[in-house]
C-alpha cells in the first residue's frame, strides 16, 4: 500500500500543471530529433547527442500515441518519477526505514517536481538509479548491474554513482558488488566509444565555482538539509547508503570539471534519492518519539512543515517563465506578423529548433538559408548554404536569444548574416518574448537582390 500511494503521490505532482503551454529549447531539441523516422534518428545519433540515445529513443515510441507534443514529450518523466518514488520507498523499507517518509519525501521536493516535467532525461535517470539502489539493498546483482547500465545508457555522468555505491556495496557483498559493477561499466563502454568524439557539445560549460555549489544545495535540498544533517545523527543502514548518494556524485562532478567542464546541475540530479532517504529517516525518528497511537499522523504533520514552505516553488515551476524561453511564443508572433515571400535568418542555426517544434507556425517564411534539414543532415538544426549563396528577401526576419553572448554569434556564418543585414537593411521592429528577440529587416534597395556576401 505504501508503495502504491507514493507511485500516485509522484506521478500526481508530475502532471499537476504539466501542459505550461511551450516547450523550450531544450525540450523543442528532444522533440525535433524524437519525431524523426528511426532512420534518421539513428543517422542523427551517429553525428551528435548519442549520450542521449535511449531517451530519445523512449520519446519517439511515446510521440507515437495521439496527443499534444508538448505533454507527451514529458510524460516519461512524470513516469520515470512514479517509479523512483517507488523504489525510493522500497529501498527505506529493506534498511528498516519509513518508505513512506522517503518515498512521499522524494515525490514532494520541488526540484524533483520540476525535473518530472521536464521532456529531458534527468527523471529517467533517477528511476534507474533508484531502481538500481533498490537491487543493490536486495543483493538482486543482476538487476542492480541493469540498472545502472540502463541509467549510463541515458546519461554517461550517472556511472558517477558506482563511487556513492561503493560504500554500501563493499559492505553487503565485495565481490558480487565488484562484478556487477564492472558488468554494468563493460556494457556502457560502447555508448562511451561513440558519445566521447561528440563532446564537443559540452565546450560551451565552464569550471564550476563555490556559487555553482552552493546554488546545487540550495536548489536541491533548500532547508530540508537541517532534516538531512539530523538524520546523520541516528544509526542504522540507511545512512551508509543515503549519505554517500547525497554527496559523492555532485562532488565528484564538481571536482571532476575543474580539469574538464561537464558540470550541470541535472547531470547529478539522482542525488536528491540519498536527501530524501535521509529526510525520510529524520521524518521517521521524530514520529518514533510519539506514541504508536499517532506515530502516523506525527510523522505526516512533520513531513507537511518541513514541505510546506515549498509550495511556492512548487506553484513557481509550473510557470511558463520557470524555464529560460518560450519558443511557442516566437511562433505565434511570426505566424500573426509575418507576410507571404517573407524570409526568415536564425542567429545562430541552432535557433532554428523553434521551427522545428513549431513548422506550422513558420510556412508562411522562407528559410532562406537553410540547404538541409536536420533530419536529412543528421544534425541537430540542419546545414546552412554557404554565406555567398544565400539570398534574401525584401523583408527579413531574425531570430535570436534576447541579448546574444558574443559567442552565440562568432561563427563566420553567422557574422556573414549580421554583414549584409547591417549594410543593406533598415532595422525594423523589434519584438522580445522570455529569452528570444525577433526583429524584422527591410531592404535599403527593394529593386535590388544582393547576393549574401562572406
Amino acid at each position: 500500500m505504501t508503495r502504491v500511494v507514493v507511485f500516485v503521490m509522484a506521478v500526481a505532482m508530475g502532471l499537476w500543471g504539466l501542459d505550461r503551454g511551450s516547450m523550450w529549447q531544450d525540450e523543442a531539441t528532444t522533440y525535433a530529433i524524437a519525431s524523426r523516422s528511426l532512420g534518421d534518428l539513428f543517422t542523427t545519433l551517429g553525428n551528435v547527442d548519442a549520450v542521449h540515445g535511449l531517451y530519445y529513443l523512449i520519446v519517439h515510441a511515446v510521440l507515437l500515441l495521439p496527443g499534444d507534443p508538448e505533454v507527451l514529450i514529458r510524460l516519461p518523466s512524470v513516469l520515470a518519477t512514479g517509479l523512483a518514488a517507488l523504489a525510493v520507498a522500497g529501498a527505506a523499507r529493506r534498511m528498516r526505514g519509513s518508505g513512506l517518509a522517503a518515498g512521499a519525501a522524494y515525490a514532494l521536493l520541488p526540484v524533483v517536481s520540476h525535473y518530472a516535467q521536464e521532456g529531458r532525461s534527468p527523471a529517467l535517470v533517477c528511476a534507474a538509479v533508484a531502481w538500481a539502489l533498490y537491487a543493490l539493498v536486495r543483493r538482486s546483482w543482476v538487476g542492480y548491474a541493469v540498472a545502472v547500465t540502463v541509467a549510463a545508457y541515458l546519461n554517461l555522468t550517472s556511472l558517477l554513482v558506482l563511487a556513492a555505491f561503493a560504500v554500501p556495496g563493499l559492505l553487503v557483498d565485495r565481490r558480487r558488488w565488484l562484478v556487477a559493477s564492472a558488468a554494468a561499466l563493460a556494457a556502457s563502454v560502447p555508448l562511451i566509444l561513440v558519445a566521447y568524439p561528440q563532446s564537443a557539445q559540452v565546450a560551451r560549460l565552464t569550471p564550476p565555482t563555490w556559487t555553482d555549489a552552493a546554488d546545487l544545495v540550495t536548489g536541491f535540498a533548500g532547508w530540508t538539509v537541517v532534516l538531512a544533517l539530523l538524520a546523520l545523527f541516528q544509526g542504522g543502514p540507511l545512512r551508509v547508503v543515503a549519505l554517500p548518494l547525497a554527496v559523492v556524485p555532485p562532488a565528484s562532478l564538481l571536482l571532476l570539471s575543474q580539469v574538464k567542464p561537464y558540470y550541470e546541475e541535472r547531470y547529478v540530479l539522482y542525488a536528491v534519492i540519498g536527501l530524501a532517504l535521509l529526510i525520510g529517516s529524520a521524518v521517521d525518528g521524530i514520529a518514533r518519539l510519539a506514541r504508536p497511537a499517532v506515530a502516523v499522523p506525527a510523522a505526516a504533520a512533520t513531513l507537511a512543515v518541513v514541505l510546506l514552505p515549498a509550495l511556492p516553488a512548487q506553484a513557481a515551476t509550473r510557470r511558463l517563465d520557470s524555464r529560460p524561453d518560450d519558443p511557442a511564443a516566437v511562433a505565434k508572433l511570426m505566424d500573426r506578423l509575418a507576410l507571404p515571400g517573407d524570409t526568415v535568418v536564425y542567429l545562430p542555426s541552432i535557433r532554428r529548433l523553434v521551427a522545428e517544434a513549431y513548422p506550422a507556425q513558420f510556412r508562411a517564411v522562407r528559410d532562406v538559408a537553410l540547404k538541409e534539414s536536420g533530419a536529412e543532415s543528421g544534425t541537430l538544426a540542419g546545414r546552412e548554404r554557404p554565406a555567398h549563396e544565400i539570398r534574401l528577401g525584401d523583408r527579413v526576419w531574425t531570430v535570436s536569444r534576447n541579448y546574444p553572448k558574443p559567442a552565440d554569434l562568432d561563427s563566420e556564418q553567422d557574422r556573414a548574416k549580421q554583414l549584409m543585414l547591417h549594410h543593406n537593411y533598415k532595422k525594423g521592429p523589434v519584438y522580445r518574448v522570455l529569452g528570444y528577440a525577433i526583429r524584422l529587416y527591410v531592404r535599403r534597395e527593394p529593386a535590388q537582390h544582393h547576393a549574401l556576401a562572406p
